[in-house]
């Protein structure tokens, strides 16, 4: 909604003032994000591992600038790299064994296992939900729509919600919202936020 910024006086001004576009990571880049982590937390990523990534990356989104067909698409998949890459790598860290040094090693049999980086969010999101009885499970959907608004996936963006807003939405019952929420704002988890530290 930048766009729409301009329409309030200095707010363009006050707005070029602090923000800060990351570009977009070019492959060598997204290595250097796997593994410079890794060498300076003293823990192993099997290469095969880092190239199974980058090139699950490059077929998410490509790396070439074409922009050809359905651009509102490919621009958000192109958005959605880096997210999708920090969600991947910590659910590996999660589940990550202990080499013969006692290390930590990420492996490409661990990310099969996740379901990959198309698949670790989805997977994450269903272990979630199993968590969860049949009775709050019918409440995620109404409430997650109620977090998004866009006509489509491409260009949906966050709409935060105050809790008596969600409540509202799951018919006034406050104790299957706060489960529904505290589930998917748990330490393992960081659908929403903020985290189970704040009420």
């Amino acid at each position: 909604f930048l766009g729409a910024c301009a329409l309030l006086p200095g707010l363009t001004e006050e707005i070029n003032n602090g923000l800060y576009l990351t570009p977009r990571m070019a492959r060598a880049e997204c290595r250097e994000a796997i593994m410079g982590p890794a060498r300076r937390m003293g823990f192993s990523v099997d290469e095969d591992l880092v190239n199974q990534i980058l090139n699950d990356l490059a077929m998410f989104a490509p790396w070439e600038q074409d922009l050809t067909g359905a651009q509102g698409q490919l621009l958000s998949r192109r958005a959605d790299q880096l997210p999708l890459m920090q969600h991947l790598l910590n659910r590996l860290w999660l589940q990550a064994e202990n080499d013969e040094n006692g290390r930590k090693r990420l492996t490409l049999a661990g990310y099969r296992r996740i379901g990959g980086l198309e698949g670790a969010l989805d997977a994450h999101g269903e272990q979630v939900l199993e968590r969860l009885s049949d009775a709050d499970r019918s409440l995620v959907e109404p409430l997650f729509r109620t977090l998004v608004s866009g006509p489509d996936p491409s260009t949906a963006v966050r709409r935060p919600a105050r809790f008596d807003e969600l409540v509202g939405i799951a018919g006034g019952d406050a104790g299957a919202t706060r489960r529904v929420v505290d589930a998917f704002r748990s330490p393992d988890c960081n659908f929403l936020r903020p985290d189970t530290s704040q009420p």
